[in-house]
């Protein structure tokens, strides 16, 4: 949904019923060669940019997993769109090939109605998750809920460089992915872009860097002193790259490729949100309190 900032009055609305599970947020994109400003936002196995007059679908992309939590990032030029997507039973190895819905019917479809109650389901992966399943919340599975089946089975956790060229239209094809990384990926944290290095926080303090032009991994190690879970994405300003754990360690890196810790600062709190970095300010929120941090006047 779109409004208007000034009275709240909504704009537009656009029904998003086949993306199950999103929670990025949108990042907003204006095309290199012009054309109207976007709204690009991950979901469910689609990534989707909406004109952000219309709410109309200016582009979109298939190919990502089937929980998305963090947020894309652009490249420098705009050119290019990095998508991290983690979703448990999607790592490598995990799909599985899904018989068509007209197929399982002959099996499981006891009573002849053309539709799969959760009675007639013998195995267990289908119905213990049965509110993601049923999509309409009518107490069967139809063809439309199958396929969504189909698909959450079929897909891949990656973090993935996309090619947008200077004025994307329509469905990119599957030839936009200029590659693709699929280990030791994070569940929540967004990826950072930085001075040309991106970025990977993953639980355990496992810090990565790639090559933003092949998804060459160029490091990778724990953040000593900082190893538990994390869920704030890692932000970079004046050289440096901040993470911070979900125990509270703040870690300050040296940023690059070759990346070295600096300091660690426990905040003897729990944090779970991201800080904000303004005017050489930085904002941290930990479970009890909010804080600023900066260099006296």
């Amino acid at each position: 949904m779109a409004f208007d900032k000034n009275t709240g009055k909504e704009l537009w609305r656009v029904d998003r019923g086949e993306y199950t599970r999103g929670f990025s947020t949108p990042v907003i994109y204006e095309p290199p060669a012009g054309g109207p400003k976007q709204a690009i936002v991950a979901g469910s196995y689609q990534l989707t940019s909406y004109d952000v007059k219309t709410g109309k679908p200016v582009w979109w992309y298939r190919g990502l997993t089937w929980q998305l939590k963090p947020t894309p990032v652009l490249s420098k030029s705009k050119e290019f769109i990095y998508v991290l997507g983690w979703a448990g039973g999607s790592d490598t190895g995990q799909q599985e090939s899904i018989p068509e819905f007209a197929e399982t019917l002959k099996l499981w479809d006891k009573n002849g109605d053309k539709l799969l109650a959760k009675e007639e389901i013998p195995d267990a992966k289908i119905t213990k998750d049965w509110t993601s399943m049923d999509l309409d919340r009518d107490g069967a599975l139809g063809e439309r809920d199958w396929k969504q089946y189909q698909s959450r089975r079929a897909a891949q956790n990656t973090f993935q460089a996309i090619r947008l060229g200077r004025n994307p239209q329509g469905e990119l094809s599957a030839g936009a992915r200029v590659w693709a990384y699929t280990k030791s990926l994070p569940n929540v944290p967004s990826p950072l872009f930085y001075n040309d290095v991106l970025y990977l926080m993953k639980e355990g303090g496992i810090l990565t860097t790639l090559n933003p032009d092949d998804g060459a991994v160029l490091k990778q190690g724990r953040l000593t002193g900082a190893l538990s879970q994390y869920f704030s994405s890692p932000l970079g300003a004046d050289g440096k790259i901040y993470a911070i754990s979900e125990a509270g360690n703040v870690v300050v890196l040296k940023a690059g490729k070759e990346w070295e810790i600096l300091k660690v600062n426990d905040m003897d709190d729990e944090v779970h949100a991201t800080p904000a970095i303004v005017d050489g300010k930085i904002y941290l929120r930990t479970k009890s309190a909010l804080y600023c941090f900066g260099k006296k006047e």
